[in-house]
């Protein structure tokens, strides 16, 4: 993964800035306005080349995750979680989208990682959900060894898979969602949980709406 990653964006991301670059002087050097179906066409070509945009960008982010270890500090996992949700407002202002917290727990990892692992789960649940609301659940449990169970909840449609085909890169969750995508967020997020030290699973129990159940265990202890 890290010389694909290397490949993608050394030999892909160029000639991909390079036509969006020309499309867009295409359009502005033309003398005649286009036609709407004409016009509708471009459109396409351009929304296209974003959607492979962003595809490179994801596999880049998973191959090059592994290359380094983060630092690690003590922090709030309820903190870094209502960040996480804020971005996710942030991004969809029209979902209704709701965080319950079930207590607290400090951890000693990476809060920017931890950050980015969260939202990977909170985005899967607002992009596979076709609820108007979008709840989410964060809850606690100490395990064995000075170490603590995030429990993280949604009330989308759950996953019909196996924990394997879950975290499976270019594993597509669900064949309804319009969204273009390698598949990469849940990936990304185990990945994000080893290199800090911690594991992430997909429960094999629901949550209590019927939702996904993702289960991230990493060293840390309960808070009050």
């Amino acid at each position: 993964m890290e010389q694909v990653s290397s490949a993608l964006s050394h030999d892909i991301r160029t000639p991909l800035r390079h036509m969006k670059h020309f499309l867009d002087f295409f359009e502005r050097s033309l003398k005649e306005p286009l036609s709407d179906e004409a016009r509708e066409h471009l459109e396409i070509v351009k929304e296209s080349l974003e959607e492979t945009a962003d595809m490179v960008d994801e596999l880049v982010a998973f191959g090059r995750e592994h290359q380094k270890r983060p630092a690690r500090e003590v922090f709030s996992v309820s903190e870094i979680a209502q960040l996480a949700v804020g971005r996710l407002k942030d991004l969809w202002p029209e979902r209704d989208i709701t965080l319950e917290l079930v207590g607290n727990a400090l951890i000693d990892a990476n809060p920017a990682r931890t950050h980015a692992l969260l939202f990977h789960l909170f985005e899967n649940a607002a992009l596979h959900s076709d609820k108007a609301s979008v709840q989410l659940s964060v809850s606690f449990r100490k395990m064995e060894g000075e170490r603590v169970r995030v429990i993280i909840d949604d009330n989308g449609p759950g996953l019909r898979l196996s924990e394997d085909s879950a975290f499976r890169l270019f594993q597509k969750l669900s064949t309804e969602s319009d969204r273009q995508g390698v598949g990469a967020g849940l990936p990304m997020a185990r990945r994000l949980a080893e290199v800090q030290g911690g594991e992430l699973h997909l429960s094999p129990e629901t949550s209590a709406s019927g939702g996904a159940r993702f289960l991230l265990d990493l060293p840390g202890e309960l808070a009050d």
